[in-house]
């Protein structure tokens, strides 16, 4: 979680990248996909963004967001209640979460604040590289429990067209 945070915080659609599965790291149970699951509050027509969403979609929309934000900007990715289930090979994490971005002069479509909960779920794999890491297999994102205001899942909308 901190390469996932510290990658945000500055941009780094590099690093950002090597926290999630890729084709030629497989899982255990030969899982080689990335998949993400956007929250309820989604209109029909933005699902089909999420259709074949895939590692580059998740780097296209952070590379994206760098793009709209002055240079030098970061971001803050705040991760709270943590809800660990840990074998020795699979991860289950789920947190609520709160991003906040600083304002930009050249976009109106990026909010101030996206919040919600998460869900990871995450392998112990041997790397391209030979080294073991950790890496995100799925995401599922969900409303806050306040039920309303942009989500994760808005903001990656707001960011693919």
């Amino acid at each position: 979680m901190q390469n996932l945070t510290g990658a945000l915080k500055i941009l780094d659609a590099t690093d950002y990248k090597r926290v999630f599965i890729s084709p030629t790291e497989a899982t255990s149970n030969s899982v080689t996909a990335f998949s993400f699951t956007p929250s309820s509050n989604i209109s029909q027509s933005s699902r089909a963004i999420f259709t074949d969403w895939s590692v580059p979609s998740e780097v296209a929309w952070l590379t994206k967001l760098a793009a709209l934000l002055s240079k030098n900007s970061q971001i803050t990715l705040v991760l709270s209640n943590p809800k660990p289930d840990q074998s020795s090979t699979t991860a289950s994490l789920s947190y609520d979460y709160a991003i906040s971005l600083p304002s930009s002069t050249s976009s109106s479509i990026i909010p101030g604040v996206v919040q919600g909960s998460l869900q990871f779920q995450l392998a112990f794999i041997t790397t391209d590289d030979g080294t073991k890491e950790w890496r995100i297999v799925s995401w599922s994102d969900f409303l806050p429990q306040s039920g309303n205001g942009p989500t994760w899942s808005d903001l990656k909308v707001d960011l693919s067209s």
